[in-house]
């Protein structure tokens, strides 16, 4: 990606964090960096080495490797169990997520309220608070907590030393599932899948 915002004249935002600065010159360096790559045509944001660190961890835990994939699989299962169509489940939990986040990353939430009917945005506001509840808050402060005191690295510390035995246990199931089985053949017969 960043190659290609690069080639096409843009550029991917940028974190810049400067831990220890012994040249004095670091933040001038990063930024050069930056420069180099494109970030600073589109932003460069000023952070900390931990903060980075944590958050980055965090996004992708909670976000966008744990949560957004975790609702899409389960969702997918629900209506599976329900009776419904493999082929209606994918398009609906995770095709068209694509559209959808493509609408508010390029204006954000109510851009999307706007493109959307009423009765999805009724809806999507009132199902979607319950759904990410209080419970939901509660364990995404947990997870934080277990980057910042240690507990998620030393659980990772342990994974590797196991030779990745958990981790490749939910690998299998992941490509074993029927969502990554749909998944596969329906972007092939749309011509998707690269």
């Amino acid at each position: 990606m960043v190659r290609e915002e690069f080639i096409n004249g843009r550029g991917v935002p940028n974190l810049i964090a400067i831990d220890q600065d012994y040249s004095k010159n670091s933040l001038e360096m990063a930024l050069s960096y930056s420069k180099s790559i494109g970030g600073t045509r589109t932003c460069a944001f000023l952070s900390t080495f931990e903060e980075e660190v944590v958050t980055d961890i965090f996004g992708e835990q909670v976000v966008l490797t744990g949560g957004i994939p975790s609702l899409i699989k389960q969702s997918f299962n629900v209506l599976l169990e329900d009776g419904y169509s493999p082929i209606v489940a994918w398009f609906v939990c995770y095709y068209e997520v694509k559209s959808i986040v493509d609408s508010f990353h390029a204006n954000g939430f109510d851009f999307l309220n706007k493109m959307i009917s009423n009765v999805a945005e009724y809806g999507g506001l009132t199902r979607g608070e319950r759904l990410i509840n209080s419970n939901v808050k509660n364990e995404m402060k947990n997870i934080l907590s277990e980057i910042k005191n240690g507990k998620f690295k030393k659980e990772w510390d342990i994974e590797k030393k196991q030779n990745f035995k958990l981790l490749n246990n939910k690998r299998k199931f992941t490509k074993e599932s029927e969502i990554e089985k749909v998944t596969l053949r329906l972007l092939s017969a749309i011509g998707e899948k690269k």
